[in-house]
């Protein structure tokens, strides 16, 4: 066949290509997730809901492109960087097919598909790529020697996408040859080079560019990063998704004005991810009315999250955010609060302080939002709870209680410390006699699996460890705290008036009010296979005072001595002192709320017990909680 066969073959085919490639992009959907109640698919025109994106410096998209012969899209997962590129490929498709024969002629190529056949030798992965580029006009029968010289010659618009779901490491079987990503970035460089007249773009995560191999910046590829939506471009997606749906933008403006409401200000932020938003407005669609918001909204996003980013939801700080409050929300399931805390564990919880810094700031805020909960001046009944027994009223100064146990994450610092032969510092003098007795460098099970998990609470300690920690704490540099007050173990009293008292003077059976528990409030009754729970996973649970899992979970450790409760449960202790063997009057220290081994009917916020200072028998039953109050 000759280059004039050729040719004419290739004319006579180029419109066919643009309208089966039309045909293949023209909707959006979404495989998967269902249109709001009417059980059908999410399928829309793809020109009508596209919201123009933009890159930093605030040039669109499409201008980007236009401008650069060789460029790198990075975004977040969400950011809109495949859909762009097929809004960008559609529009010039659509414009060359109705006549406007002098744009460039684009050819969209999926790079995970590329590199699931890549060719054992890395010789080949140039011609490799370009089979799969130009692979719709070969499948059309034209020869490919002379179909890539034809092509040559043409302007072209590459887009290369999803370069980050290509794998960065090599094959078992492939050992010795670079990764499946570094050969095709590899590949990628030879596409200017070979097609002059060709513009080649690239999109990729941000997190896996910048940690993967890269196109040299020094052979004219341009970075380029997708901003989030701001408040326009939402407003703008909205009318055109809602007109698409439904014919008008009505729906639309009630969205809008439910995110800016206090309702919806935790689905807000999000919005800011084109595809997050496009799931927010594909699942709140209602053909009948108002968009259905406040069923199972929570639920639906969550699960957008776990679907649509992996991982990934729980290393991007915004989803993070949004997937650490939806763990403290009752709407979605508590099967589902701890599945999504336990992974959430696995990369950071951001509502524990872990480093220093996060202690600073914590330690100086204390409005009773954050860490930390407020307990106004005061006194309170203390006691009293069961039959015969005398309640006594108890003075405290105002205090802060922590919002949670603390967890293995945050007590980890300490342990690569405090454990050492250089720490005596931290301990009571009863409690170094104990570790050095004892010869312990860490706490017991500190590595079972069980026990370990980052936000679960730190189980296994005895007395003298919590009270180490607390000690540890205080001695850093920088922290804001009271004149006259520190970090420390609560004293009962402290700690029964947390859970107890609502705002305005009364006291409660049970932090939440007089309803029996059940395991919505707490985890209790040998619940979860012998382990405590991820904290603050039992929101129905919370005590006004914002503290959570006050029952339940596991038993908290006080500074007080259980013998003078309830008169003088408020009085710190300083030190308590360590004999060896058991006797049950050396159990003087007491402990609070129950844990996930102990039975329901026992738990009310006057649930206690009372331990020897050196207890801790690896059960995973005992933690303690912090509590800035008076020195």
């Amino acid at each position: 066949m000759s280059m004039n066969d050729i040719e004419v073959n290739f004319t006579q085919f180029l419109d066919g290509y643009l309208q089966a490639f039309i045909a293949e992009h023209a909707q959006l959907a979404f495989d998967g997730v269902p249109v709001g109640s009417t059980g059908g698919e999410a399928s829309l025109p793809l020109l009508k809901v596209y919201t123009p994106l933009l890159t930093d410096g605030g040039s669109t998209l499409a201008s980007v492109v236009g401008s650069s012969r060789r460029l790198v899209l990075l975004g977040g997962p969400g950011s809109g960087k495949s859909v762009g590129l097929r809004h960008l490929t559609l529009s010039l498709a659509t414009s060359l097919r109705a006549g406007r024969t002098t744009l460039r002629l684009p050819l969209l190529c999926s790079l995970p598909e590329v590199a699931r056949v890549l060719p054992h030798d890395p010789a080949h992965d140039f011609d490799h790529l370009l089979s799969f580029i130009f692979r719709p006009f070969a499948d059309a029968g034209l020869l490919k020697e002379a179909l890539y010289a034809l092509l040559v010659q043409r302007k072209l618009l590459l887009c290369l996408d999803s370069l980050d779901a290509v794998s960065p490491v090599a094959q078992p079987a492939d050992v010795g040859l670079p990764s499946p990503r570094q050969r095709l970035v590899e590949a990628i460089k030879r596409l200017p080079q070979v097609y002059r007249k060709a513009s080649v773009v690239v999109s990729c995560r941000t997190h896996a560019y910048t940690q993967g191999p890269q196109l040299p910046p020094e052979e004219g590829w341009r970075v380029r990063h997708l901003r989030p939506f701001d408040d326009a471009q939402v407003r703008q997606a909205l009318k055109r998704w809602y007109v698409a749906m439904t014919g008008s933008a009505d729906q639309g403006e009630v969205l809008d004005h439910w995110l800016h409401h206090p309702d919806g200000q935790q689905v807000r932020r999000l919005t800011s991810s084109p595809r997050l938003l496009a799931t927010l407005l594909v699942r709140t669609y209602n053909p009948h009315g108002a968009p259905g918001l406040r069923s199972t909204l929570p639920q639906e996003l969550t699960d957008a999250l776990g679907t649509m980013y992996g991982e990934q939801a729980f290393v991007e700080p915004d989803l993070v955010r949004y997937v650490a409050q939806r763990i403290e929300m009752p709407a979605l399931p508590l099967a589902d609060r701890l599945r999504l805390a336990e992974r959430l564990g696995r990369t950071g919880d951001p509502r524990l302080p872990v480093q220093l810094e996060a202690w600073r700031s914590t330690l100086a805020q204390r409005d009773g939002e954050g860490y930390w909960c407020a307990m106004p001046a005061g006194t309170y009944q203390i006691g009293g709870w069961g039959a015969g027994e005398a309640p006594a009223d108890v003075n405290l100064a105002s205090f802060w209680l922590a919002r949670y146990p603390l967890t293995v994450a945050q007590y980890a610092p300490f342990v690569a410390e405090g454990y050492g032969d250089e720490a005596e510092q931290w301990w009571t003098p009863e409690g170094w006699r104990w570790k050095c007795e004892q010869g312990s460098y860490e706490p017991a099970g500190w590595a079972e699996m069980r026990y370990a998990g980052a936000n679960q609470p730190v189980t296994n300690l005895n007395w003298y460890e919590a009270t180490a920690f607390c000690n540890w704490l205080n001695a850093q540099p920088g922290l804001q705290l009271p004149l006259g007050y520190r970090v420390r173990l609560p004293t009962e009293a402290e700690w029964e008036s947390a859970a107890a008292y609502d705002q305005t003077g009364v006291r409660r059976r049970y932090p939440w009010g007089a309803v029996p528990i059940t395991s919505e409030h707490a985890l209790f009754a040998l619940e979860r296979d012998g382990r405590a729970a991820p904290v603050g996973c039992f929101p129905a649970g919370a005590a006004p005072c914002g503290a959570l899992d006050l029952l339940g979970n596991v038993w908290e450790w006080t500074c007080s001595d259980a013998r003078a409760y309830p008169a003088q449960s408020g009085t710190p202790l300083a030190d308590v002192p360590y004999t060896q063997g058991f006797l049950p009057e050396r159990a003087t220290v007491a402990q609070r709320g129950g844990s996930w081994h102990d039975h329901g009917a026992l738990l009310h916020c006057g649930t206690r017990y009372r331990l020897l200072p050196d207890f801790n028998y690896r059960f995973g039953t005992r933690g303690f909680r912090l509590c800035l109050g008076p020195a």
